[in-house]
């Protein structure tokens, strides 16, 4: 039965929020470092799934409102739900968090196999609780831990739903969504490290029922069932090739053991096909990896070369810049650029010149040795350019002969 009165049911959502808002399981805001590391491909088809719960809904004649699912291929890490928010009394599926809190103590040091829980050692709490769903031993170990509410608060570190989600109900009566137990059993698979001895008596849990309805020795199976008046659940991890966690959980359904038994089926047929996706995903993704290697290592090849040239070109207009002014020397019949030619006619000019001013010269003092000793300018200017100076006695006293 749900709350049996409404003003307890106010009381309780009114402390769930006011916890809310205080304070959060440790792990809450954790993201699972395994499931970090799932490799980024998506081989799951929310369609096909959908598909496949709605012809098992209908070829078992369910009430699809009764009935939830919720699916993960750890493979790839990716989830799907069927009413995955849908709220049910757990029944006996609140076992595997519970002794996942006792587990964990046992992994930080904190307890052993024979530490001695109000009056039973844990290893024999955990196989009668886990395996045979002993409900006594399950109450003492509930009450070594806290209050009820207080064990239910800490089953929350276990999954990523958000606080404030969390309906009333969880904490006072143990509703659980299949969306919080995929979760939980997710943590469980992932960081299985953490909780030894757990999945071991998971594994042997209920041969020949439920997951393992007419168990003929196919692949090994850890499951626990939750069974309470109208509602009957089982959550577990189903060990293919690559494993997947399925829970499924049931109100007011008939035959409802193999309809549980028949979503197993259904949904390992659907994950072996996930398996060959899955490596032809891979061997895509690595080829399509090495292309992008190969188209990296060609870009950084060529942005050195350009770099390099770079790096050449300005060393030499550096080295051009530092060095000294070249002398003008001749070289091969030039003289700081000057052709043959020009300089050829810079000597012939030279040359010419010189000849003129030697002409000049020799005429300046031809004149003057024409010009009479005591006659002007004018005298010697009219005197015929023929006449001989025959008359004229030279310096030396020599007169001529005629």
């Amino acid at each position: 039965m749900r709350c049996p009165a409404c003003v307890k049911r106010i009381l309780s959502l009114a402390l769930g929020l006011c916890l809310a808002f205080q304070t959060a399981p440790a792990a809450f805001a954790q993201e699972n470092d395994q499931r970090a590391e799932q490799c980024e491909l998506s081989v799951l088809k929310p369609e096909e799934l959908q598909e496949i719960t709605e012809d098992v809904i209908q070829e078992l004649q369910l009430n699809a409102d009764n009935v939830s699912v919720g699916y993960c291929y750890t493979a790839t890490g990716e989830t799907w739900y069927y009413n995955g928010d849908k709220w049910y009394y757990s029944a006996s599926l609140y076992k595997v968090p519970l002794m996942m809190i006792l587990a964990e103590r046992e992994h930080n040091g904190e307890l052993t196999q024979e530490s001695v829980i109000n009056g039973l050692t844990l290893a024999y709490a955990e196989e009668s609780i886990l395996t045979y769903s002993n409900n006594d031993f399950a109450h003492l170990m509930m009450h070594y831990i806290g209050t009820d509410r207080e064990c239910r608060e800490q089953y929350q570190q276990f999954s990523t739903l958000p606080v404030e989600d969390y309906d009333p109900d969880f904490y006072d009566y143990s509703y659980f969504t299949p969306r919080f137990m995929t979760d939980v059993m997710m943590t469980l698979y992932y960081e299985q490290e953490r909780f030894p001895n757990i999945l071991d008596c998971l594994k042997n849990a209920q041969p020949g029922h439920y997951f393992r309805l007419g168990d003929t020795g196919g692949c090994e199976i850890a499951q626990k069932y939750g069974s309470y008046e109208e509602f009957n659940h089982t959550s577990g991890i189903v060990y293919t090739p690559n494993p997947f966690i399925l829970t499924v959980m049931t109100r007011y359904t008939g035959g409802v053991e193999n309809a549980i038994f028949t979503f197993k089926q259904r949904m390992q047929d659907y994950t072996l096909q996930l398996d060959e996706r899955l490596d032809q995903a891979r061997a895509d993704y690595e080829r399509q990896q090495a292309e992008e290697e190969q188209r990296r290592e060609e870009e950084e090849r060529k942005a050195e070369e350009e770099r390099r040239a770079e790096e050449e070109r300005r060393a030499a207009e550096e080295q051009a810049s530092a060095a000294p002014e070249p002398t003008q020397a001749p070289d091969s019949g030039q003289t700081a650029g000057v052709p043959k030619l020009v300089l050829a006619a810079g000597a012939a000019v030279l040359l010419l010149g010189l000849l003129a001013l030697v002409i000049a010269a020799v005429s300046r003092r031809r004149r003057r040795e024409t010009v009479p000793a005591g006659g002007g300018r004018r005298e010697a200017a009219e005197a015929p350019r023929t006449r001989r100076p025959a008359e004229k006695k030279g310096r030396s006293g020599y007169t001529p002969r005629h």
